[in-house]
């Protein structure tokens, strides 16, 4: 059917997107004009005003409004679309006074186009942004893609955005799309990309819709202008969609910051090889680069990077953002994945890398392989697992729950090799593993890392999936999500702790390898987990890794020192968070389940999601770690269980069987109220026992560094159980020797090595654990 120009057809179909989008785009000035003109094909800031040989402003009626140039104007270098509710000019002539830009090109076609807006918070008018084909329309738009913002939508409580396609020989299609921002309260920088198969809308970089050809009523195939306009209507029709015009006498504001295009067709082709390579030459196949600074100067956004040699340093240091990135193979940890061919490639916000697939993996170093004297299957190679799983990476060790049936390693029962690929589809994840040489060895991995395979490409900062199966195959999150604010806001001086720091940098390759074997449930993953150092993933060494780096990010370091910190932190949490949404429960079990409740409550507070943070409710989800399972107050029930003997004697008493008789102790009324710690306080108090050198009790102490950075963030008045937060205190008293405290369990001062809290831990819970009252036992609480 025939559409009018700028056609407002409507289909309301929420699309949701994540939150945390923040203005975008670079604000440019009048010395970097040029620079930027020769990046791309059509470039435009405004400095040196409204070009006429470029730009036709309107000055013609058009949607029941009067366009004129006096309201198409440069102001602070950006483009002002003004509006006019003039009531006495209304009356007189039934027109609004409107304002509207087009390009005098009319031969774009495929590319990307981008342009840095912002538009009223006034209800009752429609800014625009959309190209316009008038060929062969009879007088209709031939063919035309918007985004249209209508006012009436837009608030800080919800926010839409009008996408659609319209043309003279198909149906339209229109879609509304939420946004999790209000678009008016800053620029963001909004548009489109369109090609032979599809179009994409984005905005700061995030995609809003997808929009195929093979599957929509029709197609972009002819070349277009711009367009921008910026009007109103009332009564019937387009005044019932727009709900305007906005209150009398009003004149509203459209701000146009920049303008750009880039013709897919202008993107060019480098290659790069870190072995062979060197920056002076031109970067082709024959004569490649060496580095990816080469890249990033000698490179445009939109260009594709050939990587011709899969290298470690290459693969782990920075890639220049806007470029396509192909290449035979990727690495991560000390594993490498060899492809058939060259594929689309990069790697998420934490480093780990993803394909876009399916891929066949030709060769995986170091190669999954048998060793038929010892019957060990060792460098195994896994797929996305079910969350109760056992692994398929090391037979060496009868604890480590072995599961041949997953093992992916032996493609057709034979070693992968290019005749014998591991062919890996789309939405598919690789865990492969590098073995120790001596099998047996606790843990019995020397190093792991995860492949991802996606059907496209994500955005460049997203935070990588998790590996479970039954999770999305494409990235839920961004660092653009981030709430940065949030931690300024909350973050200490570092000052009074500066000798016990280390260098937020050499912090976070331990923290990427705390991924392995968060989601078992099982205490036998100590035996098979890694993490850089190996020393396992036993609770004390998870929770004190964790902790301590998020100690140092809740200190006053510059946003740009610890960003990869932070990233590595919330990635973690998100990878805990999506085996707990998957019923993972840590119950308590002595000390291997500490810190996985710190890890999902930072990235809840970080991407400020409340759907992760919603676990800081012990009592409705218990069981999330040894923090909120193995905590509470003593009743007196535990004192007559207790003084009512041992079960080998007849009682109930069955405290653990490690615990020697000098290490048991009984309750007494006396400590009754006490915040107390239990082996498997939330399933057997018959287990319990006051003693303070208790079997497991102080293994549990480095959760102290968990309990101080939960008052730091502000969780400490969400939590449901208490006596966590309490015992902490109650044992730093104990620990430190506080003369004012005699604890009824009779010993005094702190654990040694790695059973004591962290010495920064230490340090920053007595500079500032006042800070943040009530301090236990003025908080009062004695039970649940």
């Amino acid at each position: 059917m025939l559409i009018q120009r700028c056609g407002i057809a409507a289909c309301i179909l929420a699309v949701l997107l994540g939150p945390g989008f923040t203005a975008q785009g670079d604000e440019v000035n009048g010395d970097e004009t040029a620079e930027k003109a020769e990046q791309y094909d059509f470039y435009e800031d405004w400095t040196d005003g409204i070009d006429p040989e470029r730009w036709e402003v309107g000055t013609w009626r058009e949607h029941g409004g009067q366009l004129s140039r006096e309201r198409a104007y440069v102001q602070d270098e950006k483009l002002v679309l003004a509006f006019e509710y003039d009531t006495d000019y209304y009356e007189e002539t039934g027109l609004f006074k409107g304002s509207a830009i087009q390009t005098r090109r009319d031969d774009f076609l495929y590319g990307r186009w981008e342009a840095r807006l912002k538009i009223p918070d006034e209800d009752g008018v429609l800014p625009t942004m959309y190209t316009i084909d008038w060929r062969d329309g009879g007088g209709m738009t031939r063919q035309e893609i918007d985004i249209e913002f209508v006012t009436v939508n837009i608030g800080d409580d919800h926010s839409e955005v009008h996408l659609a396609v319209h043309g003279a020989d198909y149906a339209s299609w229109a879609d509304q799309v939420e946004l999790p921002f209000n678009p008016a309260d800053d620029f963001h920088v909004w548009g489109f990309d369109i090609d032979e198969e599809r179009i994409q809308w984005f905005v700061d970089d995030i995609v809003l819709y997808e929009y195929h050809y093979d599957e929509k009523p029709g197609r972009i195939d002819a070349p277009y202008t711009l367009k921008f306009n910026f009007w109103s209507a009332k009564d019937g029709g387009a005044g019932n969609w727009i709900q305007g015009p906005p209150e009398p006498d009003t004149e509203l504001h459209y701000y146009i910051d920049w303008v750009r295009f880039r013709e897919h067709s202008s993107a060019k082709t480098y290659y790069v090889d870190p072995a062979g390579g060197d920056d002076n030459n031109p970067g082709t196949e024959e004569e490649p680069w060496e580095t990816m600074d080469q890249v990033e100067s000698g490179s445009d956004g939109g260009d594709t990077i050939v990587i011709l040699e899969v290298d470690e340093d290459l693969f782990a240091g920075t890639w220049p953002p806007d470029r396509i990135y192909q290449s035979s193979g990727v690495t991560r940890s000390g594993i490498t994945w060899t492809f058939d061919d060259h594929y689309t490639v990069g790697r998420f916000a934490n480093g780990d890398p993803w394909v876009v697939g399916p891929v066949d993996i030709t060769h995986i170093d170091p190669l999954p392989e048998h060793d038929p004297d010892e019957d060990w299957y060792r460098n195994g190679c896994m797929f996305r697992l079910p969350r109760d799983a056992n692994q398929a990476l090391d037979s060496g060790n009868a604890r480590g729950g072995y599961d041949h049936a997953r093992n992916m390693g032996f493609p057709n029962d034979s070693p992968i090799s290019a005749e014998n690929p591991l062919s890996v589809p789309a939405d598919e994840v690789v865990i492969s593993a590098k073995s120790k040489d001596v099998p047996g060895e606790r843990p019995h991995m020397a190093g792991a890392a995860i492949l991802t395979v996606l059907a496209e490409a994500p955005p460049e900062n997203a935070f990588r999936p998790s590996y479970l199966i039954g999770e999305p195959a494409a990235p839920r999150w961004t660092t653009d999500d981030l709430d940065w604010d949030w931690l300024e806001s909350v973050q200490r001086s570092r000052d009074p702790v500066q000798e016990r720091l280390s260098d937020p940098s050499d912090l976070v390759s331990a923290v990427e390898g705390l991924w392995w074997g968060i989601h078992s449930t099982s205490w036998t993953r100590q035996h098979w987990g890694y993490r850089p150092g190996n020393n396992g993933i036993y609770g004390r060494e998870v929770s004190r890794t964790y902790t301590s780096r998020l100690l140092h990010v809740l200190l006053d370091y510059p946003r740009e020192e610890i960003e990869d910190l932070v990233i590595g932190l919330v990635q973690i949490g998100l990878d805990t968070y999506a085996a707990a949404e998957q019923g993972a429960r840590w119950g308590p079990n002595g000390g291997h389940f500490q810190g996985h409740l710190p890890a999902i409550l930072f990235a809840g507070r970080m991407l400020d999601d409340d759907d992760i943070y919603k676990y800081v409710d012990a009592e409705t989800y218990s069981g999330l770690g040894d923090e909120n399972s193995q905590y509470d107050y003593v009743t007196q029930e535990d004192v007559d269980i207790t003084q009512g003997g041992l079960r080998e004697d007849g009682g109930d008493w069955n405290p653990d069987h490690r615990n020697v008789p000098d290490r048991i102790l009984e309750y007494t009324e006396e400590m009754i109220g006490l915040p107390e710690w239990g082996i498997r306080m939330e399933t057997a108090r018959t287990q319990n026992n006051a003693h303070w050198s208790a079997i497991y009790r102080t293994n549990n102490t480095s959760s102290v560094d968990t309990a101080l950075a939960m008052h730091i963030m502000g969780c400490a008045d969400d939590v449901v159980r208490r006596a966590f937060l309490d015992y902490c205190d109650r044992f730093m008293r104990v620990a430190l020797d506080d003369p004012s405290y005699s604890d009824p369990a009779g010993d005094r001062g702190m654990p040694r090595g790695p059973n004591a809290p962290t010495s920064l831990g230490i340090a920053m819970w007595e500079e500032y654990r006042a800070d943040y009252p009530p301090v236990w036992p003025d908080s009062g609480d004695t039970e649940q």
